[in-house]
């Protein structure tokens, strides 16, 4: 008898494993069943999305569907792969969920003690932004500061999160996240809630970085790309050289990388049309090497900002071999 109820029981437990559908193998068609719509365009996503989404509208089914997929995306696991989740919330975005929706799903996966799903949350609050779920957002993280642990959410969905809700007053966050985790995230993020600050704190990152990096032609302690972001940025903007970490733009425009040299440069010579004078002054304080290096590079792409710089420079400098320079560029 002992033997028939383990066979037995394992019967079950095979029947359930072969049961379980594979929708990944399946395709949508106008007689598949709403919720199996759902479960394949969650497993295949594409085309299958947008014919799950079809089908809810014809038969009038948003409200069973959008329920069905908040369940769904507050129940799954850790395991479930992230392509899965994405399509979920791509799917759920095309139906109206309310703020207090969107906050209890928020709450939900912010309970979680998985990090996978915890960061969910943030997506969730990008994708359905509201005043309500803003303060819900801003107790949270009142509550990680409290306890320490904000260095844990910050990740860079949580900054898209925050401009999204437009937390302005949570700005000095999204400014620890980029210091932190040199991630290019949290610089969209904080040009979006405030991007006169965020011109003065992106000539402080910049000015973080190490000089002996710059003679490299990577980066260490950020990455590239990062950088050029922040640069690009600088570019669109009027910048004063009154600036503290003004300065640490002609090290970068001396950088032995092509890319982040050219658009310092660019940056350099916006500033000098308004501001000439200063920015002279600010590179005759530099270190001789560095004002050598600079007129190097200006050898090798003359324009006109760039000359008239040169020709203050020559104006301001006790240096011989510089000024010899300056005299050989503008001959």
């Amino acid at each position: 008898m002992k033997n028939f109820i383990i066979l037995a029981c394992f019967s079950l437990l095979c029947s359930c494993a072969t049961t379980k559908r594979d929708y990944s193998a399946q395709r949508i068609t106008d007689k598949t069943k709403t919720q199996d719509a759902l479960n394949i365009a969650i497993a295949k996503g594409g085309f299958e999305i947008k014919n799950a989404l079809r089908l809810i509208v014809i038969r009038g089914e948003q409200e069973m569907g959008k329920n069905f997929l908040l369940e769904k995306f507050s129940s799954s696991d850790e395991n479930q792969p992230f392509y899965e989740k994405s399509n979920t919330l791509e799917l759920l975005q095309s139906f109206r969920v309310e703020p207090k929706e969107a906050i209890m799903l928020f709450e939900k996966l912010k309970a979680s003690l998985s990090l996978k799903q915890r960061e969910l949350a943030w997506g969730i609050a990008t994708a359905f932004p509201s005043a309500e779920l803003a303060v819900h957002i801003e107790k949270h993280l009142s509550a990680a500061i409290m306890v320490d642990d904000l260095e844990r959410e910050l990740v860079p969905s949580m900054a898209d999160a925050l401009a999204e809700n437009q937390l302005t007053s949570s700005y000095s966050i999204v400014k620890q996240g980029l210091f932190l985790r040199n991630d290019i995230g949290f610089a969209q993020a904080m040009i979006r809630l405030n991007p006169k600050k965020a011109e003065k704190d992106f000539l402080e990152y910049l000015g973080s970085i190490p000089t002996e990096e710059l003679r490299q032609l990577n980066l260490e302690s950020s990455n590239i790309f990062l950088c050029l972001e922040l640069l690009n940025f600088l570019a669109t903007r009027s910048i004063s050289p009154t600036e503290r970490y003004f300065e640490n733009l002609f090290y970068f425009a001396t950088s032995r990388n092509q890319s982040l040299s050219e658009v310092a440069m660019h940056v350099i010579e916006n500033t000098s049309i308004q501001y000439r004078d200063h920015v002279a002054q600010i590179l005759a304080g530099t270190p001789n090497w560095l004002q050598l290096a600079y007129i190097e590079k200006v050898r090798n792409n003359v324009t006109v900002q760039a000359k008239l710089l040169l020709k203050q420079l020559h104006t301001l400098s006790s240096k011989a071999h510089v000024m010899s320079e300056i005299d050989d560029v503008l001959r």
